[in-house]
């Protein structure tokens, strides 16, 4: 539950609007992830980046808003992607509660969830 509220905020307030992705006790949540565990550090093209209304990886270029209910740990975002240069507009869901140690990102137009391990400390992940 901690982890789903971790993105819950994010882009909560309209289409394309700059949101911060927090906890509901403030805690900041964006940061870089290795889509490798142990990775960081390794290049950008083993990282994916969570900024305010914007997830970006290796391939994939993402805006997203209105977030909608997508199930159990499951939180689920409008997005408008290109990926591997092609437009992409379709839900960006992402994976919140269950791992112990990363998130998983299902990102429109690529075939299979990409895992996201954190590079600095995340709340709610060991």
């Amino acid at each position: 539950m901690k982890n789903r509220l971790a993105i819950m905020t994010l882009l909560s307030c309209g289409m394309f609007a700059n949101a911060t992705v927090t906890m509901a006790q403030g805690t900041d949540i964006q940061t870089t992830y290795s889509i490798i565990k142990g990775a960081c550090g390794q290049g950008t093209d083993q990282t994916i980046k969570v900024s305010q209304g914007r997830v970006v990886g290796p391939g994939f270029d993402c805006q997203i808003s209105s977030p909608t209910s997508a199930g159990t740990g499951l939180e689920a975002y409008l997005a408008s992607c290109t990926v591997n240069g092609s437009d992409q507009k379709d839900m960006l869901i992402f994976d919140l509660g269950n791992n112990p140690d990363h998130f998983s990102v299902a990102v429109p137009g690529v075939e299979n969830w990409i895992d996201m391990y954190p590079c600095t400390k995340v709340p709610g992940l060991d």
